[in-house]
């Protein structure tokens, strides 16, 4: 059997492949992090699509209609579109208590779409001997290993964004 590794720097080994004979037809077993690291890359995944979520069924419950605010106009947009939208379109709206509900909201979605997306878009890797994800962007510049310290400190972000829209979040009637 074969191991065939790249090493991205001395404390990092990225896994490409384990090979039998023949690279055809060969199985390559899970190495799989422990269940508390799973578990906290599944809330930080889970968190965002949460807030996303409370932002856009929402939506529906405005006492007015802006065209591009509604469940339809943001279907299929990434975190950071509808994001992006909400920041926008919520001048537009002339209750002041939707208006800076939706305006954080957006920088909520804006500010952690891209920091969920880290954790999405990485690979597995084996960093000081254990199972973790490894962000390897070029362009631009991401490198990281992501750690359990890293996804408790991005779930303390969350929580953050997640206290202040329910204290903004106007009530339900």
């Amino acid at each position: 059997m074969v191991s065939v590794a790249i090493s991205i720097s001395s404390a990092i080994i990225v896994s490409a492949a384990t090979v039998g004979p023949t690279a055809y037809g060969a199985e390559m077993p899970p190495a799989w992090p422990e269940d508390e690291y799973l578990l906290q890359v599944g809330r930080v995944v889970y968190s965002v699509a949460s807030l996303e979520g409370l932002l856009v069924f929402d939506l529906p419950r405005m006492p007015l209609t802006v065209e591009g605010l509604s469940p339809n106009a943001l279907a299929g947009k990434t975190t950071t579109v509808i994001g992006r939208r909400l920041r926008e379109l919520s001048a537009t709206i002339p209750n002041r208590r939707w208006q800076d509900y939706l305006s954080r909201g957006g920088v909520a979605l804006e500010d952690l779409g891209p920091k969920r997306n880290s954790v999405l878009h990485a690979r597995p890797a084996t960093v000081d001997g254990e199972q973790r994800i490894h962000r390897w962007r070029l362009e631009p510049t991401e490198i990281m290993s992501i750690s359990l310290a890293h996804l408790d400190h991005l779930l303390d972000e969350i929580e953050v964004h997640r206290r202040d829209l329910n204290h903004l979040r106007p009530p339900i009637r």
